[in-house]
């Protein structure tokens, strides 16, 4: 008999570097784990293409000149500074800019994250460690911040998009909050917030002059005049109308005093991960409604009845995740498996079975999400973890779809059952 318990554990990679410009401030190795950084070090590139760009006369002010009940600090919880730790001699600390969009995600520019180690001059091969910043509002002031640690590998990137997504720990939106993503199609003079960090310091936001160039979109990039500098990579471009991100901002041009962001809705079309958390932005699988759990609810010392029909190209790993985020593989050798006549296979598993599935007292209350992924040829073990973390974003918001594991896109498909007291 199974007991639903134990956890994903957590993993690291070390990624190697390719030359590629951009554009850096760093910090000296002691700042580290501080709210406040020091001894900073330049690593800037030198192309006209920069990481960020004041446009005009500079109008990028400090939240905190704003109350804590204003849309602006309410905005602002939940943008972070990311500070990435490298082993590089030039810059081994570098801050960008994050924001949380889900209780385990936080979205921010593929160049802080993996790609600073691509930039030449800051001449890092191993990205160390990452951590989230938040709550910094008031520059020299620590009192209301807390540091989350991060995965450094991201969950889903994009080197083209400019964007990543990165797995955080503790759950920072339980006191933070988390920004809502919008598809919506950038307007020429549509009106902007931009939240950050720039060069490192406590939270700033730029609205003065904020707003979509003319045109608005170019090459599939969001043209902005909202004033950043580096640090702001990563930062939410905010649709002041909407209060919803609608651009990632990453770069800027001194030739043409304009910035640039990556549009949402060019990320949501190639994330997996984002895309579920959209309502409106449709994440399909072949494999709805493949598993059935019965009864609905169940109680400690009562058997589960699975049934999981498989495709013929299928090579299933079967899960339980509780909505506390707890993961337990189901091995597939506990399931009575047959053929159907149209070559997919049938997993069951009740009362009858020779190890069946019981509900312990130690198991997690509430719902549950039973199913699969169906893992492709090729893929290790990594591929398979990565997966499976992605999981416990999505599998709430839909009960099946697709999700990016390394260089693979696999679809899963689950249903839902509850534990009760």
């Amino acid at each position: 008999m199974l007991p639903l318990r134990t956890a994903l554990a957590c993993f690291s990679l070390l990624i190697s570097s390719a030359a590629h410009a951009q554009e850096f401030i760093g910090f000296d190795r002691a700042s580290f784990g501080k709210v406040v950084l020091n001894q900073k070090q330049s690593a800037a590139g030198s192309s006209d293409m920069q990481l960020e760009l004041a446009v005009g006369d500079y109008n990028n002010e400090p939240i905190q000149n704003y109350s804590a009940d204003s849309v602006f600090a309410r905005m602002g919880r939940a943008v972070g500074r990311l500070d990435i730790l490298t082993d590089s001699k030039v810059s081994p600390v570098a801050p960008c800019t994050a924001f949380i969009v889900s209780e385990n995600y936080l979205l921010t520019n593929h160049h802080c994250v993996p790609g600073i180690l691509d930039n030449d001059h800051v001449k890092a091969t191993t990205i160390e460690a990452v951590k989230f910043v938040v709550g910094y509002v008031q520059q020299g002031v620590t009192e209301g911040t807390k540091i989350f640690e991060v995965n450094p590998v991201p969950l889903e990137a994009s080197k083209d998009l400019d964007f990543a997504i990165l797995e955080v720990f503790g759950d920072p939106s339980a006191e933070y909050g988390k920004l809502k993503l919008s598809d919506r199609l950038p307007q020429v003079g549509d009106p902007y917030w931009v939240i950050g960090h720039p060069m490192g310091e406590a939270q700033r936001i730029s609205r003065e002059k904020c707003r979509a160039n003319s045109p608005a979109v170019s090459d599939n990039r969001l043209l902005h005049t909202c004033d950043t500098l580096p640090g702001n990579s990563g930062s939410p471009v905010i649709d002041a109308s909407l209060q919803q991100v609608v651009g990632l901002h990453h770069a800027g041009s001194k030739r043409d005093s304009v910035n640039f962001a990556i549009p949402m809705r060019e990320i949501l079309s190639h994330s997996l991960i984002l895309a579920a958390l959209v309502p409106n932005v449709p994440v399909t699988s072949d494999l709805e409604n493949k598993v059935k759990v019965s009864p609905a609810t169940v109680r400690t010392g009562e058997v589960l009845t699975v049934e999981a029909i498989v495709p013929a190209n299928c090579s299933p790993f079967l899960f339980d995740l509780s909505s506390g985020g707890k993961l337990t593989p189901i091995p597939a050798n506990i399931f009575d498996v047959s053929k159907s006549g149209d070559g997919d296979t049938r997993y069951v598993n009740n009362a009858a079975s020779k190890y069946g599935i019981i509900v312990q007292a130690e198991d997690e209350r509430g719902e549950h999400h039973l199913g699969y992924i169906c893992q492709k040829d090729g893929m290790s073990q990594d591929d398979v973890k990565q997966a499976l973390r992605a999981l416990r974003g999505v599998v709430g918001t839909r009960s099946s779809g697709q999700l990016s594991a390394g260089a693979y896109t696999v679809t899963y498909t689950t249903a839902t059952y509850s534990i009760a007291d």
